[in-house]
C-alpha cells in the first residue's frame, strides 16, 4: 500500500489532466505520457529498482548510490508547477521518467533529468519525453531547461543536440552542461514533425499491412458481423493467417476457430473485436498480454451512449496506448487495404471496393457502407478505406500521414464532422495536399442522430449519430462545433477541397483519380457551341479560375488545324461542324500552350455526328 513519506505531502495540488497525452516513440511503439501521481509511488520504486548500475550512474553522474525506498517514493509527490515529473508507461510499468525542478534563484530556469528503463533506451523515449517536458515547462513560465550529462552518455547528448531546440553546452569535460531554450524554434518544430511522421507510419503498419489477423467474436452464422469479417478477409485474398476466435465453434467461414486469443498459434498483428461493449475491455487486455500490435473495436455501446460510455472508451484508448497498441474505433466498420502488400478486407461491409488509387477515412460507419456501395457502382477503385468511428486513438491525421507516402494512393477522401485539433490537421494537410489532392465532405451542420440499418444482422451494429475522437475529429455538438465559415476557412488554408454531398465528393474523386490536378488556375475552354461556353466561362470566374487569351503560336496552330469559321480565341469555338479530329488537334494545341494549366471540353452532339468518336479523341488527348 502506498503511503505519503511525510505529512507535508498529504495535500496534493490539482492534477494537470491536460498533460495526459498519447505518444509514439521512434520505432512506432505506442505509449501514454502523463504526470506522475502519488499512487505511482510503488511503481516508481519498482522502476528504479530495475535499473542497471550503468543507468543509475548516468542518472546520478557518478558512483552508484541506491536510494532508500522512502526517498524514491517521495519523487511521486510534486506540485506540478515548480516540480513536475512525467512518466511514459509500458503497460502498468514506467518505461521512462523526466523531471524538472525550478531554480528558486532564477525562476525561468529549471534543472531537468531523464531516466529510461534499460530495455527501452534505444527506442526514442528520451526524445519523446523532451518534447513533452519542454511544452509543459514553457506553459509554466520556464524558458531554459538545464541538464548535466556524463560525457560518455552519448544517447542523451544526441537527444539534446538533435532536438532542434537552441542548445548551449559547457566546455568539454567529464560532465557536460547543457542549457536548452524551450521556445518552439522552427527547427525544433520541423524535427518533431519529422519524428512524429516516422513514428506514426511505423505504428500503423500492423494495422494496415498486418501479417496475421484475429477476429474476436467470430460467429458461425452468416450475415452476422463476426462471420462477415472473417468471410471478407478470406474472400479478399488476405495473404496472412486468419484466426477466428470463438470458444464454442470449431470453424468459422471455413477457417479453424480458437477458444481465445491466448491460444492462437502466433501473436496476431491485428485483432478485430466484435463482442458486447461490457466485454471489450477484458478482450483488449487479453490482446495486450498476447502481444497484439493493433486492435479495431467494431463494437458499439461507448461514446454514443453518454458520459459513462465516453469515459469507458477514453480508458480503453489509454490502456491500449500504454500497452503499445494502436486502436481504431470503437463503433466502426473496420479497415480495408487493397494494395498488393496487404489485400486486407477487415470489414463486415457487403460491398468490397475494387483496387484503385483513392483512399478514404470516414467517421460514420453507415456513411462508410454507402460510400463503398456507391464507389463499386461507379467503378471507382480504392487503395484503402478506414472507418475511424469514435477515433479515440487512430485518427484522420494519422491516416493522412500513412497515405502521404503510400505509392498506391493518389487521391485522399475524408468524411469529417467536427474538429478537435484543427492546427495539427491543417499542418499535415498543407504538406500532403500539394502532392495528393485531399477532398473532404462536410455537411455544414450536425447530422441527425439515429440508428442506421447496415444490412448485417446479429452481433454489434453500427449506429449513426455523434462521433467522437481524441485528435482531429471529435463528438458532434451543434452548439460547440465550428461554424460553417470556419470549416470552409480551415479547408481553404489547408489546401483541402470541400464538398457538401456524397455526389460532389465522388464527382471530384472520379476527376482527380483519372488525371493529375492542374498546376495552376489558367483554363482553356474548347466547345462546339457558344452558349454553353459562355456559361462555362462565367462558372470559371465565380470559382476563381482564369480564362486567359491563348498565345499567338497556339492561335496560329489552331487556324491551320481547324476548319473555316472556327474561333481561335479562348474559348475555342470549333463550330457545330467539328469532328473528332478537330477536337483532338485543338486539345493538343491548347495543352501545349505554356499559359494554360487545364482544358475544359464541351461537346453538344449534333444529329449527324458521332459522339463516341469525339469522346475517344478527348480521352486520347488527355492521356497523351
Amino acid at each position: 500500500m502506498t503511503t505519503p513519506p511525510d505529512p507535508e505531502y498529504l495535500e496534493q495540488p490539482a492534477y494537470p489532466d491536460d498533460l495526459e497525452q498519447p505518444g509514439l516513440v521512434r520505432t512506432g511503439r505506442s505509449t501514454f505520457v502523463r504526470p506522475i501521481r502519488p499512487e505511482d509511488a510503488d511503481r516508481l520504486v519498482a522502476f528504479v529498482g530495475g535499473l542497471s548500475r550503468a543507468t543509475l550512474a548516468y542518472r546520478s553522474l557518478g558512483p552508484v548510490i541506491r536510494a532508500r525506498d522512502d526517498v524514491i517514493r517521495r519523487g511521486a509527490y510534486v506540485d506540478y508547477l515548480n516540480e513536475l515529473a512525467l512518466v511514459a508507461l509500458a503497460g502498468d510499468e514506467i518505461a521512462g521518467l523526466v523531471r524538472y525542478v525550478r531554480d528558486t534563484e532564477n525562476p525561468d530556469h529549471a534543472e531537468v533529468t531523464f531516466t529510461i528503463r534499460d530495455d527501452d533506451q534505444s527506442e526514442g523515449f528520451g526524445r519523446l519525453l523532451l518534447e513533452h517536458i519542454a511544452a509543459a515547462a514553457r506553459a509554466r513560465g520556464i524558458r531554459v531547461l538545464k541538464a548535466d550529462v556524463l560525457a560518455d552518455n552519448t544517447r542523451m547528448i544526441n537527444v539534446f543536440l538533435g532536438s532542434g531546440y537552441r542548445v548551449e553546452s559547457g566546455p568539454p569535460g567529464q560532465i557536460v552542461h547543457f542549457d536548452i531554450a524551450v521556445d518552439p524554434q522552427a527547427q525544433a518544430v520541423a524535427r518533431a514533425e519529422r519524428r512524429e511522421h516516422t513514428a506514426v507510419r511505423r505504428s500503423l503498419r500492423p494495422l494496415l499491412e498486418p501479417r496475421s489477423v484475429a477476429v474476436i467474436g467470430a460467429n458461425r452464422r452468416p450475415l452476422t458481423i463476426g462471420h462477415e469479417i472473417v468471410a471478407n478477409l478470406l474472400r479478399g485474398g488476405f495473404r496472412g493467417s486468419v484466426f477466428p476466435v470463438n470458444p464454442r465453434a470449431e470453424q468459422v467461414a471455413g477457417a479453424r476457430a480458437y477458444p481465445s486469443v491466448r491460444e492462437l498459434p502466433e501473436p496476431p498483428d491485428l485483432a478485430l473485436i466484435a463482442v458486447r461493449a461490457e466485454a471489450v475491455p477484458e478482450v483488449v487486455r487479453e490482446c495486450a498480454e498476447a502481444g497484439v500490435k493493433a486492435v479495431v473495436v467494431v463494437s458499439t455501446g461507448f461514446g454514443e451512449t453518454g458520459a459513462a460510455g465516453r469515459s469507458a472508451e477514453l480508458e480503453l484508448s489509454r490502456f491500449a496506448r500504454a500497452s503499445g497498441m494502436r486502436l481504431v474505433g470503437p463503433n466502426c466498420m473496420g479497415v480495408v487495404n487493397t494494395t498488393p502488400a496487404a489485400r486486407l478486407a477487415a470489414t463486415f461491409s457487403p460491398a468490397l471496393p475494387t483496387p484503385g488509387r483513392v483512399a478514404m477515412s470516414s467517421q460514420s460507419g453507415p456513411l462508410g457502407l454507402a460510400v463503398l456501395d456507391f464507389a463499386r457502382r461507379l467503378r471507382l477503385g480504392f487503395s484503402g478505406f478506414v472507418s475511424v468511428g469514435h477515433a479515440v486513438d487512430v485518427s484522420t491525421n494519422d491516416l493522412l500521414q500513412w497515405w502521404e507516402e503510400d505509392p498506391e494512393t493518389s487521391v485522399i477522401l475524408l468524411h469529417v464532422e467536427t474538429f478537435g485539433n484543427p492546427r495539427r490537421f491543417a499542418r499535415i494537410a498543407r504538406r500532403v495536399a500539394p502532392r495528393k489532392p485531399i477532398i473532404a465532405v462536410h455537411p455544414g451542420h450536425a447530422p441527425a442522430t439515429g440508428q442506421v440499418d447496415s444490412g448485417v444482422r446479429g452481433g454489434p451494429g453500427v449506429r449513426g449519430g455523434p462521433a467522437r475522437r481524441g485528435d482531429s475529429v471529435g463528438r458532434v455538438d451543434p452548439a460547440a462545433g465550428p461554424s460553417d465559415s470556419a470549416v470552409s476557412s480551415l479547408f481553404a488554408q489547408s489546401g483541402v477541397i470541400r464538398t457538401r454531398s456524397l455526389q460532389e465528393l465522388f464527382d471530384a474523386a472520379l476527376l482527380l483519380a483519372h488525371q493529375p490536378p492542374p498546376p495552376g488556375n489558367s483554363v482553356a475552354v474548347i466547345t462546339n457551341a457558344g452558349g454553353p461556353a459562355a456559361l462555362t466561362v462565367g462558372a470559371c470566374a465565380a470559382s476563381g479560375l482564369r480564362v486567359p487569351p491563348l498565345g499567338e503560336r497556339t492561335r496560329e496552330t489552331l487556324r491551320a488545324a481547324l476548319g473555316p469559321g472556327a474561333e481561335v480565341a479562348n474559348p475555342v469555338d470549333l463550330t457545330p461542324m467539328a469532328t473528332a479530329a478537330h477536337y483532338r488537334r485543338a486539345l493538343d494545341a491548347v495543352l501545349a500552350d505554356n499559359g494554360i494549366d487545364a482544358a475544359i471540353v464541351l461537346f453538344m452532339p449534333p444529329l449527324a455526328d458521332k459522339p463516341d468518336e469525339v469522346a475517344a479523341a478527348i480521352l486520347d488527348a488527355a492521356e497523351a
